[in-house]
């Protein structure tokens, strides 16, 4: 995987990490007008990450988008197998 593509993954799944924990924040806090922001602030930001991997290399989730010949959400590496020394080379065969 290369590491422009690795790199941007890794801010999405931080930013989603994000979102989980200002959601259950909120949970406690629902008047908040902050953390409100905060969460509005973090979805943009990931939405327009995701945007941006899907553009360059395709589906972040399974239900990303529309596929053209394949399921090639099968073919590319799994959350658990980024970071861990895989060539998606290798994963693909």
């Amino acid at each position: 995987m290369n590491g422009a593509k690795e790199k941007l993954m890794r801010e999405i799944q931080i930013l989603g990490f994000a979102i989980v924990e200002t959601n259950l924040f909120l949970n406690t806090h629902p008047d908040c007008e902050k953390a409100v922001a905060f969460l509005n602030d973090l979805i943009e930001k990931k939405n327009e990450k995701t945007a941006e991997y899907e553009a360059k290399y395709g589906h972040v989730t399974a239900a990303g988008g529309r596929y053209r010949q394949s399921f090639d959400w099968a073919k590319s590496l799994w959350p658990w197998e980024y970071g861990f020394g895989t060539d998606e080379a290798e994963v693909n065969g």
